[in-house]
């Protein structure tokens, strides 16, 4: 009898993480054939406001997957966000996701590869380099870093939300983190094709720089969200990353050749850190779904 039970027990996981796992398919194919097509729009077009709308699909699709099926209480329960988590995940967050940043673009700054010009006024610092799409929002830190806040939540949700506990019930945690990752770093290829990530750069060796940027991160992310049982550090980290690095890059706002493999968001100095990071915490991973149950 007890033979059986286990047996009945290993078949129904099984069979949830099928289920789970044509899930995920789904979802990856659609956030990114929905993106990355308005994203062709927008470039056949000439409009990057379509283009900054096409990055709402990751909220679009998230909702729909999450609130349509019947099992909508439990799928809104996976999303992780009906309690904060504890104050040193937050902490975790902001010095692993920012400190990168910080260091990068001050050892290009020592080696003269970006500079800050003087300026005694706020409003000088307060300017972005960002796209000049939604330009009233962009043109200035202060209203532009909410909106990377609200993009970063909209993204937790789909990946670390969404995404990643389907694809670990499916695959292992450890394979779901990095296909997580990949999928995520395809999904902001749009963005290459713009221009706006890295410019300056080589196109290729930027998108492959930030393919390996985000599966790191996704290796980190997924252990701050295994052990901090929360989405919200995840929106915090994202949310700081991309804000830190704006405005960093709207202050050594003097660059010269070579600067964004050095002080990029991507950049060798931030994928060395987050490398060693990842090498530290992939042992530490649970292998099966039960591991990562006992440890939440």
């Amino acid at each position: 009898m007890v033979g059986e039970r286990r047996l009945n027990e290993e078949e129904v996981s099984a069979m949830q993480g099928s289920r789970s796992g044509k899930v995920a398919i789904w979802f990856g194919v659609l956030i990114l054939g929905c993106t990355l097509g308005t994203d062709l729009l927008g470039l056949a077009a000439g409009s990057e406001d379509l283009m900054y709308l096409g990055a709402l699909w990751a909220l679009i699709l998230t909702l729909i997957f999450t609130l349509l099926p019947p099992q909508r209480r439990e799928y809104l329960r996976m999303l992780r966000m009906h309690h904060p988590g504890k104050l040193r995940w937050y902490c975790s967050a902001l010095l692993i996701s920012g400190g990168p940043v910080i260091v990068s673009f001050l050892v290009a700054w020592s080696m003269h590869l970006v500079e800050a010009p003087a300026c005694p006024q706020l409003s000088c610092f307060l300017g972005t380099s960002g796209a000049p799409a939604f330009s009233s929002l962009t043109s200035n830190l202060l209203l532009y870093l909410p909106f990377l806040f609200l993009f970063a939540l909209f993204e937790e949700m789909a990946w670390r939300g969404f995404l990643q506990p389907r694809l670990s019930r499916w695959l292992g945690l450890k394979s779901a983190l990095l296909i997580t990752g990949l999928i995520w770093g395809l999904w902001h290829y749009g963005w290459f094709i713009w221009g706006h990530y890295y410019p300056g750069g080589e196109l290729i060796i930027d998108m492959l720089m930030f393919t390996l940027d985000t599966v790191l991160e996704s290796v980190i992310m997924g252990w701050i969200l295994l052990r901090g049982e929360s989405l919200w550090p995840l929106v915090l980290y994202h949310g700081a990353s991309n804000s830190i690095w704006e405005l960093c890059n709207a202050y050594f706002r003097i660059k010269h050749a070579g600067w964004v493999y050095l002080a990029g968001e991507s950049s060798i100095i931030n994928l060395v850190i987050w490398g060693i990071i990842v090498v530290f915490l992939w042992r530490r991973l649970p292998r099966s779904e039960r591991q990562v149950e006992a440890m939440a």
